[in-house]
């Protein structure tokens, strides 16, 4: 027997797809495309004998709850009673144990064979929740743990992916049609992953129904989803805009638009519907309103990127710039209005003297607003230097379409701030944070402590061994001390590597010299590196120094599809090409982690990855030539450092020669080894 990852190209994926579909009554609906999807992110394993198919384990990691869900096992009937099962979850389990917490299921509490599969490989139930089909159905939610000593609990993280489901899904999944495209939203792997609402004009829609058995039939059946609660007011402020998005006098139309108005009201993005006149409009629904109106198939198919999506929502500024401000006396007050957590029940008298002091102690204190385009407040936060770390007295994020993404972008602000100012830790002292504020900390590498979230922010470039034998900060952290065990314990090269890179990325922005994963030198245009990521190209501050910066922490790079020399992980080394009104150009200009690599049709592509930076569909269309349907590529990054001090094309070519590579002019990407980063790396930030 053997065992692999598979991807997209395997000639197995059509067995693996007919295997699913032969076992879809037990396993549950699951479209083709989502089969190739994750073959594609390699999160596809088979067991095999020669070139007979002998059972796959689908799965979904989700970095952004830092574990492993678990889709499906499935094993071909001439090879059951054999133990593969359990042998297609070690392999997983092998794969990710580093990378996750752990792996999570959802079984039907009746399906007893499947249950003791569980039961017998070590998952324990967590929860049990009603199925979301017709029938009275239960699931067990069943865990199991990565060994880590931050447990996984799933009452503490809660879903928080809400969609809006049209009236026409709703009145399909009530049909029970168990082929049909739209039931596969009911699958139970998706329970853990979405909420499931409807808007209150949905009932309006209902009633006029002049079927009253069908009326009470459909009003029976929305009772297991949730029903939107907005204020009117705010969703009727949409109304005029849609009516020029989605134009129509009929009933319908005016349905559709107060159904998304109550969506944007509701601060939901997505919305499911089959109605295809509103998704021939949804392009600009979504770069107005930032609502993306998705098919079922397209939904589940996203669903990772979806999920990820609600951290970091896009921000365009179409040239308007957001302003960091010290907060004056006369403006104390209003901010304390403004900004105190009535939701938690906060006193505005504690939030007040909070604010108020930090505002006294200018020495060590910086208290900050931020305001938007329009001179509206839109965050306020305290940085306090402390003697080794750089502490965040509070900060508070006014409810916006962009509040995650500021957010994260304030982190990062303090994670510079700890660069420049030689501190080693930053703490957020913030006590009323939301569920989505938690899990961005954790993206960024905090941990929960008992004095509120803290981070080990280094930097510079070190060799492993003797950083980890000598820092004692890092040697007591409680995250990284299991990690850092492993590391000494193994020898083998591409494990070592794998446990490097979860230390490198935890201690973001400090940098391994013996970390040997692949880099690639990237060529972009200064404009495209101006706004996604390199705010010093205009000299100005890190808040809208540019006009449409992106301020996700993750970000795409569109390419053509040849050459196609990336692999990932990787770090990237950017190069900015020669180009008039820039200074920072043929030079290496900044570095990032790079996460995936996706090939697919301009147009598709296009429509997934749109939510990140600043691209538009002709600049895409012209990518790809003219063709909707020629294949592009995709690079996603993230973490980026900005370097102050570049490293020109000249000093670029003396590292490669030194190195034994040949000379580049760096029209498309070249790949190097973890030395010559290290070169450039050290040249960048002043240290050779």
């Amino acid at each position: 027997m053997e065992f692999k990852f598979i991807d997209y190209t395997d000639p197995f994926i059509i067995e693996v797809i007919k295997l699913g579909k032969q076992n879809s009554a037990t396993l549950g609906l699951m479209p083709k495309d989502v089969y190739i999807e994750q073959a594609r992110k390699k999160c596809l394993v088979i067991a095999f004998e020669g070139s007979v198919l002998c059972g796959f384990c689908l799965f979904r990691l989700a970095e952004t709850k830092s574990r492993i869900g678990i889709t499906q096992v499935c094993v071909a009937p001439s090879a059951r009673r054999r133990g593969l099962a359990k042998l297609l979850l070690d392999q997983v389990r092998n794969k990710f144990n580093l990378l996750a917490k752990g792996m999570l299921v959802s079984c039907r509490e009746d399906y007893k064979e499947a249950c003791q599969l569980w039961n017998s490989y070590g998952f324990v139930i967590k929860k049990r929740v009603r199925s979301r089909s017709i029938q009275e159905k239960y699931l067990f939610k069943l865990w199991y743990n990565f060994d880590q000593k931050d447990l996984f609990s799933i009452e503490s993280n809660p879903n928080d992916l809400r969609v809006v489901l049209d009236l026409n899904i709703l009145i399909k999944l009530n049909e029970d049609k168990d082929l049909d495209e739209i039931q596969q939203l009911l699958s139970d792997w998706l329970t853990d992953e979405v909420d499931y609402c409807y808007a209150k004009e949905t009932l309006n829609e209902i009633h006029r129904d002049k079927d009253f058995r069908r009326t009470n039939d459909t009003l029976q059946f929305i009772n297991s989803f949730q029903e939107l609660s907005c204020n009117p007011v705010e969703s009727k402020q949409f109304h005029s805009i849609l009516e020029e998005l989605h134009p129509g006098a009929t009933e319908n139309h005016k349905s559709d638009r107060k159904q998304l108005a109550e969506c944007k009201a509701s601060n939901i993005s997505y919305f499911i519907t089959i109605d295809e006149e509103l998704i021939a409009h949804r392009d600009p629904i979504y770069e107005k309103l930032g609502i993306s109106i998705l098919r079922p198939g397209e939904f589940i198919l996203e669903i990772d990127e979806l999920k990820n999506r609600r951290l970091y929502e896009p921000i365009r500024l179409q040239g308007a710039r957001y302003q960091v401000k010290r907060v004056s006396s006369h403006e104390l007050l209003p901010a304390i209005d403004l900004f105190l957590n009535k939701e938690s029940g906060e006193r505005k008298a504690e939030f007040q003297m909070l604010v108020t002091s930090s505002s006294v102690d200018k020495k060590a204190s910086s208290l900050q607003m931020i305001l938007s385009p329009e001179n509206d407040p839109t965050a306020l936060y305290c940085f306090k230097i402390d003697t080794e770390s750089i502490d965040v007295i509070f900060l508070r994020v006014k409810k916006t379409a962009i509040s995650n993404t500021l957010f994260s972008q304030i982190l990062v602000e303090a994670i510079h701030e700890a660069g420049v100012q030689g501190k080693p830790k930053i703490k957020i002292l913030e006590k009323n944070l939301s569920t989505e504020q938690n899990q961005i900390l954790r993206n960024h590498g905090f941990d929960l402590t008992a004095n509120g979230w803290v981070k080990l922010s280094l930097t510079g470039l070190h060799d492993s061994e003797s950083l980890l034998s000598s820092n004692l900060l890092i040697k007591s952290h409680p995250e990284l001390a299991n990690t850092i065990r492993l590391l000494a314990a193994h020898s083998d090269p591409e494990i070592r590597d794998k446990l490097k890179l979860t230390i490198e990325r935890k201690l973001w922005p400090l940098k391994l010299s013996d970390l040997s994963i692949p880099t690639f030198i990237v060529p972009i245009k200064p404009v495209w590196a101006a706004q996604l990521f390199d705010y010093l190209s205009s000299n100005e501050s890190l808040f809208g120094a540019v006009p449409d910066l992106s301020w996700s922490r993750e970000n795409v790079y569109y390419r053509s599809h040849q050459p196609n020399v990336e692999s990932f992980p990787a770090r990237i080394l950017w190069y900015a090409s020669q180009e008039k009104g820039f200074s920072r150009t043929k030079a290496i200009v900044g570095c990032s982690y790079l996460n995936k690599v996706i090939i697919g049709e301009a147009k598709q592509l296009f429509s997934t990855y749109r939510r990140f930076g600043i691209y538009k569909w002709p600049e895409i269309f012209n990518l790809a030539k003219g063709d909707v349907h020629k294949p592009i590529k995709v690079l996603q990054f993230s973490d980026t450092e900005v370097f102050e001090k570049t490293v020109s094309f000249a000093t670029t070519n003396a590292v490669l020669l030194s190195e034994n590579f040949k000379k580049q002019t760096f029209v498309s990407p070249v790949k190097v080894n973890h030395l010559i980063f290290n070169k450039i790396y050290s040249l960048a930030k002043g240290n050779s």
